[in-house]
């Protein structure tokens, strides 16, 4: 595809090697159940990359360990998770290629991060990673990604046939099937792609040139 008017792009796992920084600090936050519950708490989180941590934490403190949390518990659990992880998402590598691609693009097509970290943070990580210059904006939660893609087209004019969504997880890419979007899956060497059969993938972003 080329000339674009715009790439989305997921960033944990697409643009910055953070994937294992969350299931570590996920991980961190239920390491003290049994480890057959613990099993099925990090089942789940794999199984939905992409998605808003709090929607995760509720989710499992409701379906695994039978228990509702009220907004101050899951507040302090949030604020638990973003502290174990911020500053190592900050300092972690890129995805190979991904440099690359944010300073070759950033004058060609506009190029908006769209991601399931909340909105604050990942504004404040995109800033400590010296980023802002290549990007045209930053997105978070709790806003799913679809609403994010759909309030940006329409912001900027965009036609979906001229953009690509790069992502990791199946949020990634049901944003962008929502959104008419074309989807480009980038699977590490090694891990199971997520991506329903037929999807393209890459290993990592070395290459990928829409000019």
């Amino acid at each position: 595809m080329k000339h674009v008017q715009a790439l989305f792009l997921d960033f944990d796992g697409v643009l910055v090697e953070s994937v294992e920084i969350k299931s570590k600090a996920f991980k961190a936050i239920y390491a003290d159940q049994p480890a057959d519950v613990l099993a099925h708490i990090m089942a789940y989180h794999g199984a939905h990359d992409g998605i808003s941590r709090v929607v995760k934490l509720r989710h499992c403190h409701e379906h695994f360990l039978g228990k509702r949390l009220n907004q101050d518990e899951l507040d302090a659990l949030t604020l638990r998770y973003a502290q174990l992880v911020e500053d190592a998402v900050v300092d972690a590598p890129w995805v190979l290629g991904a440099l690359e691609l944010l300073q070759s693009h950033h004058k060609i097509c506009k190029l908006f991060v769209v991601s399931g970290t909340p909105d604050d943070e990942i504004k404040r990580i995109a800033q400590r990673r010296a980023m802002m210059g290549w990007l045209t904006s930053v997105h978070g939660s709790p806003t799913s990604k679809t609403d994010i893609v759909r309030a940006l087209a329409a912001t900027h004019g965009l036609n979906p046939n001229d953009c690509v969504f790069i992502g990791d997880a199946m949020a990634d890419w049901t944003a962008a099937h929502e959104t008419g979007i074309a989807f480009i899956g980038r699977v590490a060497t090694n891990r199971p792609s997520p991506f329903p059969q037929g999807t393209h993938t890459v290993p990592d972003l070395r290459g990928l040139t829409f000019v």
